[in-house]
């Protein structure tokens, strides 16, 4: 299992790769709410999918890829922070090493899994770090950031939970299909 955690250059590996780093951007940028210092979305969608079939390193990558190529390709807000980049690359490992193959796993360890991957991105990642990263860039005080941070991650961490279970649950009956 450890050996498929590394980069793997497959042809069709990188395919889909590129397709949902696409499909990341697009669901990032356009789909969801957006204010300067919140945002709900869905770009965490196509970087689980890679971190269920591909690991940690790809999905690691992928999502830092998507955030620096939609900053470029669409930029909002007040441009580009390496900050944010730097926690797209540390969720994608932190799913990568979580649920990675667990659309083959049972229900159970499914549900245990996705759960401790999404809370531990959701209280060390989207929390802290990112708000670590806003007030750096914006000088906005820990007290302005933490409501709507924490507001966030109650909606988002029910939410995640249960659209990455059904993403699981659509892989693992493509995967049979598509051979993916």
């Amino acid at each position: 299992m450890i050996k498929n955690y590394f980069f793997r250059p497959y042809v069709k590996t990188l395919a889909v790769t590129s397709i949902m780093i696409a499909l990341e951007v697009v669901l990032h940028r356009f789909v969801g709410i957006q204010t300067p210092i919140l945002q709900l979305n869905f770009g965490f969608l196509p970087i689980a999918a890679i971190a269920m079939l591909y690991g940690p390193v790809y999905s690691g990558f992928a999502w830092a890829v998507a955030d620096i190529l939609g900053m470029l390709i669409f930029p909002s807000g007040g441009g580009w922070y390496f900050g944010f980049t730097v926690s797209a690359l540390i969720m994608g490992i932190i799913y990568g090493v979580f649920i990675f193959g667990v659309h083959k796993a049972p229900r159970r360890t499914r549900i245990i899994r996705i759960s401790a991957a999404v809370l531990t991105i959701v209280v060390f990642i989207t929390f802290a770090l990112d708000m670590f990263w806003l007030h750096l860039y914006w000088g906005n005080a820990f007290s302005v950031l933490i409501i709507p941070r924490l507001i966030k991650c109650a909606v988002m961490l029910p939410l995640q939970i249960a659209v990455i279970l059904g993403l699981a649950e659509l892989i693992s009956k493509l995967e049979k299909n598509l051979k993916l």
